[in-house]
């Protein structure tokens, strides 16, 4: 339940204008490097600007290939690619583009990526607006909907660095393609700006003002009784601004959200505050039948139900009448239903505001597109439902609740900056289209309030961002709609909140995290739930699993004295999920004090949940020290099976020189030798030990695969593509227990490490040559320095102080690698 804010705390925002300003000839004009013959796709719209460009770029000395998005997709992947260009169509205003080009741009970013870090490379989208990004004309022949593909640009600029990124937008009126397709081409091959608008041959670049919010106001837009819809509204930030419309206006409201419209309050819950109390009486209330899981998920269903009994309470009691529709914001049908019901019970619709949304935060690599269909039509669907809906009725507000994540894009939410900037540009048509209605998309900066917890306050800090108070926010946005509606006034503002010193330029900055929804992030809001689970003193469940050998079906191949194991590196995994789980975003770095606790053991038909527990992170030299644990409860006790602290980071660690490797005794044992016996456990899926090169004291070097994809092991998989490699991993400690063997004749199990770092995002499909490096060796333990090289020659990931148990009572445990 959101706390209680203080009335206000007289903050003063800063209101940021979005204007178009020229860019003149003495603009910085340095040249991006493309080869020459360099391979360039065109995904082809079907327009005369596609052939045209592909016409300039031959002549340019390129190679380019033009095709649709689906035919693109339908190749092989690209081993290299030059540059990508994708135009956005003049008459798709459905949306399913921006999905197809999302695919696309995560199609083709590897090889983009690979030719950048070898000499350069380029993305480019090409937008039809109005040559300014909506802030010239755009009439009618304008595609608001392609200024989602700026979204797309903004936030691989941030999570490709090696890749130069341009957001282009052209004059939709203006027929003459040859001289669009020549400065699409030179603004290719230009630094400067990453967004440019391109109006014939004037180009144009955007700008923010700041501007006071003193001076807004002084018209009273509704008047008590008009009828306003919201969505989102019951909950989070959104109901701190209904509060406040309430407040002023005293209008009629209809909440729209996706909970079951909220009920009174049984007696056995009333006058409970605190968590123990609350969650012992719901167990109570389940007949004591409810586990602790079920019981949570009580607990904060009831607690939502509480916030927005309270938040109708408030908007009731400042003089406005509620209504609340339960539906889905992105059912058209559903939407125009409840708006034509509220229209003929309650009076004409007089405004609209549009605060609903959810996110998914996953990088390019890692979204999946129902994650971005879901992120997407949240947002954008359920806008076009609501302004479907009312657009006979004569509205005189529309608020739009944007982020600056769209304006500047953010690691982890491509689907969250195309979706605001698609509402961005929506607004800038409605605005258009309605002269006397006040319409204003806000791109908030984050809120002090709903999933910003502790942690999360912390990071802002770190960046220098500062939190819009709730109360603040609110007053704001009633004073933006009571200005006058007219041409001079902005669509697009950006609020951000001063910090500490009364900066708020942090935020132009940001590029992790944004709280600026009334939904806020998915992730932050399923850690925020799960931090009131029974943990320990200051922790939260960020993850929770239910493992057994029908769901993760590789543990078959990793059974230990009759029993499915679950992998060190497996656990590893889970805990670096949990880690970015609350930090989404973010760069998995690597592990520090890696420690094997207690192994998770399953029999044929048991099923155990696993948790993954993060204390409160610590900020240092830049990089972000989440501690995780990964944790089962037996008996009403807790058990914990592994633990260390996760270093994430902005972006990777710059990778290091591979280690000398030691002069080993040559052993040229192939798969075939190395598994056919009974020094190992391992089963297919594990059997990942190309050949030897080489073992005796001083270590052991090899060749080894790589992982398959999550769902080849995986029934229902967290992602959708490793953090780490498990694979890689674990043939790294099977190449210690062969070691061992021939060292000690007895076999070795894993359970420590000082420290990990993975120095690439992802482990090379091709495998990757394993050097283990003893460090020291005893009767009973080793320790070794691990490093994990690519085909050429680059360090991927290193291992330092690895340490493993010697143990001849593990041979027996060894040979019944068959489930019972």
């Amino acid at each position: 339940m959101e706390p209680e804010t203080a009335p206000t705390a007289n903050q003063r925002l800063d209101r940021r204008v979005l204007t178009a300003v020229e860019l003149n000839g003495h603009h910085k004009q340095e040249a991006v490097a493309l080869k020459t013959g360099a391979e360039i796709w065109i995904a082809d719209d079907g327009s005369e600007l596609a052939k045209e460009l592909e016409k300039k770029l031959k002549r340019a000395k390129f190679a380019p290939h033009r095709e649709s998005v689906e035919s693109l997709l339908a190749k092989d992947a690209p081993g290299s690619l030059d540059a990508l260009i994708i135009v956005g169509p003049d008459n798709d205003t459905s949306g399913n583009f921006l999905s197809s080009a999302f695919r696309l741009i995560q199609f083709a970013g590897p090889a983009l990526r690979k030719s950048g870090s070898n000499g350069g490379s380029a993305l480019v989208t090409v937008s039809r607006l109005d040559g300014a990004f909506g802030l010239a004309e755009l009439n009618g022949n304008g595609n608001p909907v392609t200024g989602g593909l700026a979204g797309l640009t903004k936030t691989a600029r941030h999570e490709w660095s090696e890749v130069h990124c341009k957001a282009l937008d052209i004059d939709a009126e203006s027929g003459d393609v040859k001289t669009a397709a020549k400065a699409i081409v030179d603004e290719m091959l230009r630094e400067g700006p990453v967004e440019v608008g391109l109006a014939g041959k004037t180009r144009n670049a955007i700008e923010l003002q700041s501007t006071s919010i003193d001076s807004l106001g002084g018209g009273k837009p509704l008047e008590s009784g008009d009828v306003v819809i919201v969505s989102g509204g019951s909950r989070g930030v959104t109901a701190s601004t209904a509060i406040a419309l309430a407040e002023e206006f005293h209008p009629t409201l209809v909440l729209l959200g996706r909970s079951d419209a909220p009920q009174s309050e049984p007696d056995w819950l009333s006058g409970l505050d605190k968590e123990s109390e609350i969650k012992k009486a719901i167990h109570g209330h389940l007949n004591g039948s409810g586990g602790l899981k079920e019981v949570e998920r009580e607990y904060r269903r009831w607690m939502s139900n509480r916030e927005m009994n309270a938040n109708i309470a408030k908007m009731e009691a400042a003089g406005a009448k509620v209504v609340y529709r339960s539906v889905d914001v992105r059912d058209g049908d559903a939407v125009s239903k409840v708006v034509n019901e509220a229209r003929k019970e309650l009076g004409p619709i007089r405004g609209v505001v549009h605060g609903a949304g959810v996110l998914a935060d996953r990088r390019i690599e890692d979204k999946t597109a129902e994650q971005f269909e879901l992120v997407y039509s949240t947002k954008v669907n359920g806008l076009q439902a609501m302004l479907e809906a009312t657009q006979k009725d004569d509205l005189k507000v529309v608020a739009l609740f944007s982020s600056f994540t769209g304006r500047y894009g953010r690691v982890g939410q491509i689907d969250y900056a195309v979706a605001n900037e698609v509402l961005n540009k929506l607004a800038q048509s409605e605005a258009r289209k309605r002269p006397d209605c006040r319409v204003v998309s806000v791109n908030w900066g984050p809120w002090n309030g709903g999933m910003v917890d502790a942690s999360l306050r912390r990071v802002f800090e770190a960046e220098g961002v500062g939190l819009i108070e709730p109360r603040a926010g609110a007053e704001y946005l009633v004073k933006e709609l009571s200005s006058p509606a007219g041409e001079q006034q902005p669509v697009e503002v950006v609020v951000l909140a001063p910090f500490e010193n009364g900066e708020a330029d942090g935020a132009r900055n940001s590029i992790r995290f944004n709280a600026g929804t009334s939904q806020g992030s998915e992730a932050a809001e399923n850690a925020a739930k799960n931090s009131n689970a029974p943990t320990a003193a200051g922790e939260s469940i960020a993850v929770e699993r239910a493992i057994s050998v029908t769901n993760t079906p590789c543990l078959k191949s990793h059974v230990i004295g009759g029993k499915a194991v679950l992998p060190l590196a497996l656990s590893t995994e889970l805990l670096a999920h949990g880690a970015l789980h609350g930090h989404p975003g973010m760069a998995f770095c690597g592990i520090d004090n890696l420690k094997v606790f207690k192994g998770v053991m399953l029999d044929a038909d048991e099923t155990q949940t696993l948790q993954v527990v993060t204390k409160e992170a610590r900020h240092e030299d830049g990089q972000t020290i989440v501690p995780a644990q990964l944790i089962s409860h037996r008996d009403g006790k807790r058990v914990a099976h592994a633990g260390g602290d996760i270093v994430l980071a902005a972006k990777l660690p710059k990778a290091e020189k591979p280690s000398a490797a030691p002069d080993l005794a040559v052993d040229a044992r192939d798969r075939d030798a190395i598994y056919a016996g009974d020094l190992l456990f391992h089963g297919p899926d594990f059997q990942g030990i190309q050949r030897l090169e080489g073992c005796d004291a001083n270590g052991i070097a090899a060749q080894v695969d790589c992982a398959p994809s999550p769902k080849n092991w995986i029934a229902d998989p967290l992602r959708g593509t490793w953090i780490t490699d498990p694979l890689a991993l674990d043939c790294a400690y099977q190449m210690l227990i062969l070691w061992s063997w021939q060292q000690n004749e007895k076999p070795s199990l894993p359970t420590a490490a000082a420290n990990y770092r993975q120095f690439k995002r992802r482990f090379p499909k091709d495998g990757v040559r394993i050097v283990a490096t003893i460090t020291d060796s005893k009767r009973r333990q080793a320790k070794a320095d691990i490093d994990f090289i690519d085909s050429k020659g680059a360090l991927v990931a290193r291992m330092q102080a690895y340490r493993c148990v010697i143990d001849d009572s593990l041979k027996e445990a060894f040979g019944g690698n068959q489930l019972r």
